[in-house]
């Protein structure tokens, strides 16, 4: 059980006032990964030639690819956010990595940051809606063509569905990996002692690592495709 009481280390106490500022291992996770994959996109593009050639290419063929699959639910009106849903993507996917390295805080596994993200996309969907549609935004919570009677109830239920949103993500990308990190814990438990499981135990942590990276892409994925379907059926509302 001492898995679901994660370690959380101070490593600089940092306060002003109520509010806490200190550098822990949740922090230095939440900013050093992330710093990781923007060394790696910075040497990429550093020198961008017009004829791509290895890293360049490679991560040029990894946006384009995403690119498309975004565009084909936002279409022209919301391609401006497509950087910001590939950055949430790549983002959240180093996060899952990191919680496959022994020592890093399994951040992604934590409803304090999964919320925060969740409350960043419901914050940019509300803007948006507004942005895009002034105090008419209201309609998006009245589906045209039913009765009266029917629009109070509807309304209600609109606004509780888009209210909503943020946790389901953040449950969501929450509950599956923390999921796969008591799997992998478990199972790697078999192997403390020197005995014939041993070895079974960890040939089986081995595969299931790498299914975990597998599962640690398609949630990041799954994050941001559901992200990129909210702010699509604002932009487009009930049409």
């Amino acid at each position: 059980m001492e898995l679901f009481l994660v370690e959380h280390r101070v490593f600089l106490p940092i306060f002003f006032g109520k509010l806490d500022f200190s550098i822990s291992d949740f922090s230095l996770s939440v900013v050093f990964l992330p710093m990781i994959l923007f060394l790696v996109m910075f040497f990429a593009m550093r020198k961008a030639q017009y004829h791509p050639k290895s890293l360049q290419n490679f991560v040029e063929l990894i946006y384009e690819k995403f690119y498309g699959i975004f565009y084909g639910y936002l279409h022209e009106a919301g391609k401006k956010y497509i950087p910001f849903l590939f950055s949430l993507m790549l983002f959240i996917f180093v996060l899952n990595l990191g919680n496959l390295i022994p020592g890093v805080f399994p951040t992604t596994s934590q409803p304090t940051l999964t919320f925060s993200l969740g409350i960043v996309v419901f914050v940019l969907m509300t803007i948006i809606g507004f942005v895009s549609h002034g105090l008419k935004f209201y309609h998006h919570f009245i589906p045209s063509g039913i009765p009266g009677v029917l629009k109070p109830i509807l309304f209600v239920l609109e606004v509780f569905s888009y209210c909503i949103r943020p946790v389901s993500l953040a449950l969501r990308l929450a509950i599956n990996m923390l999921a796969g990190h008591v799997m992998l814990h478990v199972i790697a438990s078999f192997s403390k002692d020197l005995t014939p499981y041993s070895a079974i135990s960890i040939a089986i942590s081995g595969v299931l690592s790498i299914f975990e990276i597998g599962v640690a892409a398609l949630q990041a994925y799954v994050f941001a495709v559901l992200s990129c379907i909210y702010i699509a059926d604002i932009l487009k509302g009930h049409e």
